[in-house]
């Protein structure tokens, strides 16, 4: 949380005029800024942004948001969890392209058996014409990576275009990202591995 309320302190000193930055800020704050800047990637529509895994639509714009977990496995057997919230909104223009707005964040904190984790995008998917600009490692907002006591929000936009050429035609696309996780336990018996979320 260090990194988090060393920003809070400077936006409430900015606006109170307070400069002591040595006073520990209360957990309700903290989260109240984790939470706004989650929502960055989805201004202009908060419904999109659910403190719950959730599907929601309207004509133009999709939201899905769904608690992915990474898991420490021996032997098969799960050893600990740390949970994340993805959050991934579609936007069409109602022309021939949409854009995609993916947000990773953890959605409690991670616990002490991680040393890091490291998500990753590995491709974004589409069908036929539709075909998905693929953005560059520094695209992201924040880092990708999350130690024990680590709670940032960070985000990837990936623009998506298709051919619609054919005067009349319906196009049905299912556009997909494949995101994997490097996970480095803290227990330096077990070796780092990867999984991955779609």
């Amino acid at each position: 949380m260090k990194d988090t309320n060393t920003a809070l302190e400077q936006q409430l000193a900015a606006r109170s005029g307070v400069t002591d930055r040595t006073r520990r800020l209360p957990r309700w704050i903290c989260t109240e800024l984790r939470s706004s800047t989650a929502t960055v990637a989805t201004d202009g529509v908060p419904w999109c942004n659910t403190d719950f895994p959730s599907i929601l639509a309207t004509r133009f714009i999709e939201c899905d948001v769904r608690a992915v977990p990474v898991i420490i496995r021996t032997d098969g057997v799960p050893d600990t969890i740390a949970y994340f919230t993805f959050l991934r909104m579609i936007e069409l223009d109602g022309q021939n392209s949409f854009n995609e707005h993916l947000t990773i964040e953890p959605a409690q904190q991670i616990p002490l058996d991680f040393a890091e984790i490291n998500m990753k995008l590995a491709e974004h998917r589409c069908q036929d014409s539709c075909k998905p600009s693929e953005p560059g490692a520094d695209a992201w907002t924040e880092k990708t990576w999350w130690t024990p006591g680590d709670m940032h929000s960070t985000s990837l936009t990936t623009p998506y275009r298709w051919d619609a050429s054919v005067a009349d035609k319906k196009y049905l696309f299912k556009p997909d990202v494949k995101i994997d996780a490097d996970i480095l336990p803290s227990d330096g018996r077990i070796r780092p591995f990867k999984t991955g979320y779609q």
